[in-house]
């Protein structure tokens, strides 16, 4: 576009009609576009406004899972913590705080630790909302508020913990020896795997 606005310049001001206040504009644009300090800030604003484009993307989506918001919300904080000015800095970390602050936390943390993909990836374990002795006491009481005519003790503690350890049936390990084990002739186990 640079090239373009300075190599064509007659051109584009003459596509702008006969009128002398849309070719004083047009004039006005094209000596904009020839400033090096122009394309510059457009370039820093791109690089602020990429991973915002995407988490939008992402998060309005008819497809976004709970965990994903969560996934972005990380993913711009990592982003803007590194960016060199520090007032955009400043102001994009404490807008995401904020937001953070707006949402349902437990679900959405919990969510992503349910993810079995993610897990406790990616987590601060200084955060007292994701230390296990916390993380442990919210999971009954998000289990109670979601299902409010279950039984007090359901052991969903136990099972969190387990899972949380990746042990008994969120073992994924054992889960896969067993169905090795199960399976007849492995090699088709193999097969069904590999082909679509």
């Amino acid at each position: 576009m640079k090239l373009l606005a300075l190599e064509k310049k007659a051109d584009l001001i003459k596509s702008v009609g006969q009128k002398k206040p849309a070719k004083d504009k047009a004039e006005k644009m094209l000596q904009l576009c020839g400033d090096s300090n122009f394309w510059n800030t457009l370039q820093i604003d791109l690089e602020h406004l990429g991973p915002l484009l995407i988490a939008v993307r992402t998060v309005e989506s008819d497809q976004t899972r709970l965990d994903q918001v969560m996934k972005m919300l990380g993913y711009l904080h990592q982003h803007f913590s590194g960016v060199a000015d520090a007032e955009v800095k400043r102001v994009m970390l404490a807008g995401l705080e904020m937001r953070f602050a707006d949402y349902d936390q437990p679900p959405l943390v919990f969510s992503y630790i349910l993810n079995p993909h993610r897990h406790m990836a990616f987590l601060n374990p200084e955060c007292p909302l994701v230390q296990w002795r916390n993380l442990v006491k919210l999971v009954e009481v998000l289990y109670h508020r979601f299902f409010p005519e279950a039984k007090e003790n359901t052991g969903i503690a136990d099972q969190f913990i387990q899972y949380l350890n990746q042990e008994g049936p969120f073992d994924a390990g054992a889960q896969l020896r067993l169905t090795l084990l199960e399976c007849p002739v492995p090699s088709k186990l193999f097969m069904s795997l590999c082909i679509a």
